[in-house]
């Protein structure tokens, strides 16, 4: 991403909370899972990757016990979005230049939906 307008950590430190869900195991679709479980969705790009286990370590220090992830633009990417819990990454087929946050968050936002 270009970067303009944000400092080492600045602009990158924005949190989503979304509820997820549980796995679909009702008929027809997900159930919620008993209790709310929070997800901190911290908004980056590419060119802050170096950051970007110092923001995991942030969020987790900020919601303990909620899960974690990094959203950063690709728009390389074969699918809509690809997800690894394992390196808490959210890449979503869109640009990483932060004149195109807002549909990188629409896109990430709708990638949670349907995980």
């Amino acid at each position: 991403g270009s970067g303009r307008g944000m400092g080492a950590m600045g602009g990158a430190t924005h949190a989503s909370m979304h509820h997820l869900h549980g796995p679909p195991s009702a008929p027809g679709g997900a159930e919620k899972l008993q209790q709310p479980h929070i997800l901190v969705m911290i908004l980056s790009c590419h060119h802050y990757a170096q950051h970007w286990p110092e923001l995991r370590k942030w969020g987790e220090a900020t919601h303990p016990g909620g899960s974690v992830l990094i959203l950063a633009g690709d728009p390389r990417l074969d699918a809509a979005y690809q997800l690894s819990l394992q390196d808490s990454l959210l890449l979503v087929k869109s640009s990483d230049a932060y004149e195109d946050l807002p549909e990188k968050v629409v896109r990430g936002l709708q990638a949670i939906g349907d995980s």
